[in-house]
């Protein structure tokens, strides 16, 4: 009856020891072992705070991250240079795929969120950007670039995005992978309408603000040179050109575009 059901149910959260549930294999070792030493029932056994602080978990987030380093300052700038085409491009891709610098970034990122708000203030990232050299007009003109909510936020994601763009867009697997997404009806091929759906989402303003700019950005995508092993195939850009379409070969050319960088020696790396 409802009687002993309830008398059950207290004692387990009385007395059983918690269950290593399925799900808890998305974490850490490290997390998952302070989960339980905290979950003690015997307060007796169960760390206090101090004690906590002083388990791996924790422990391993005290080493000294790596610097913003001169190449992801580079990175940013040339991200916040590209057309809005391209950097939502980039941004689905970091929303889907793993990089081999997520550590390092992970590190970063969690250095220089002083706030530890999960994200990055506008406000913090242009005093990080400025101490790296760059000057405060073009440290407003990356915020601008990041903070794509324009909610005064730079979140995991969009920082990603710019920080990994030129190791990305050589990526052809993450590219591709970026394409079929864009490619609902799987016909091998990508129009303007595709990259609405996608980027402009359920929110009517910014589905509008998409519809109003992605014919322009769109024609100006289907204008990149498409390049062979051969030669650039002046045949194949006018036809993609003039079906309004875009296959797989055209967009990979969209996306690895060359970058623009400033020279290395006039920008420094922050701790």
């Amino acid at each position: 009856d409802m009687k002993w059901w309830q008398e059950q149910t207290v004692s387990r959260i009385k007395k059983a020891q918690p269950s290593n549930h399925d799900r808890l294999v998305m974490w850490t070792p490290e997390c998952r072992d302070l989960m339980f030493m905290m979950l003690k029932k015997d307060p007796a056994n169960r760390p206090d705070a101090a004690q906590s602080l002083d388990q791996m978990w924790f422990s391993k987030y005290n080493q000294v991250p790596p610097p913003l380093s001169v190449g992801v300052v580079q990175c940013i700038e040339a991200y916040a240079r590209m057309d809005e085409l391209r950097k939502a491009v980039f941004l689905l891709i970091a929303h889907q795929c793993a990089v081999d610098a997520i550590p390092e970034l992970r590190a970063l990122f969690t250095h220089f969120d002083y706030r530890n708000q999960g994200c990055l203030s506008t406000g913090d990232m242009q005093q990080v950007l400025m101490a790296c050299g760059i000057s405060p007009l073009r440290a407003e003109r990356v915020i601008h670039a990041l903070d794509r909510a324009r909610d005064g936020l730079i979140l995991w994601t969009e920082f990603t995005a710019a920080a990994v763009c030129v190791s990305v867009c050589r990526n052809q697997r993450a590219v591709d992978a970026a394409f079929a997404t864009l490619d609902r009806d799987k016909d091998g091929m990508i129009v303007a309408a595709d990259c609405i759906r996608v980027f402009g989402g359920p929110d009517s303003e910014f589905r509008a603000e998409w519809e109003k700019r992605i014919p322009k950005l769109f024609a100006e995508a289907m204008a990149t040179p498409v390049y062979t092993r051969s030669r650039i195939t002046d045949k194949v850009k006018a036809l993609f050109s003039s079906s309004g379409s875009m296959n797989r070969q055209q967009f990979r050319s969209f996306m690895g575009q060359k970058l623009g960088f400033r020279t290395g020696d006039a920008i420094y790396a922050v701790t």
